[in-house]
């Protein structure tokens, strides 16, 4: 979806939990292209490891994208949830932000144990793609 999201022409694109696009060593910090980390997962400038910026199990949150993100629940008039079990915390506790007028809508391939909102049951992309 990251991909969609910004093909589609969207500038403001809050990524939770990171994205698979952006890969960087953990001991130098630098910017790695897919390629190198798609050979080895150990940088051969410095012997760091190689990974994607993506936040994985039993690490934290950015703390300036969770801030940024419950800003952006209490502002917005439409919301929509897709790709996502969302039962995951903290992602999952962003709907209790939410603007009270926010129109909620949840685009997943299974409904998600969410009362109260509009789910589209289908593939995200194809939705999207309908869309545009």
């Amino acid at each position: 979806l990251h991909k969609l999201f910004y093909s589609l022409g969207n500038k403001h694109v809050t990524e939770f939990h990171g994205n698979l696009y952006n890969i960087y060593c953990t001991k130098c910090h630098h910017s790695i292209s897919y390629e190198e980390y798609s050979q080895n997962y150990i940088h051969q400038n410095c012997g760091g490891i190689i990974r994607p910026g993506i936040v994985l199990y039993d690490e934290s949150i950015n703390p300036e994208t969770l801030t940024k993100s419950i800003e952006i629940m209490q502002k917005s008039d439409l919301v929509i949830i897709c790709g996502t079990s969302f039962v995951v915390y903290p992602f999952a506790q962003l709907l209790a932000y939410s603007n009270e007028k926010a129109k909620i809508i949840a685009i997943n391939k299974t409904e998600i144990p969410t009362p109260g909102i509009k789910q589209i049951i289908g593939d995200a992309i194809d939705v999207f793609k309908f869309l545009n």
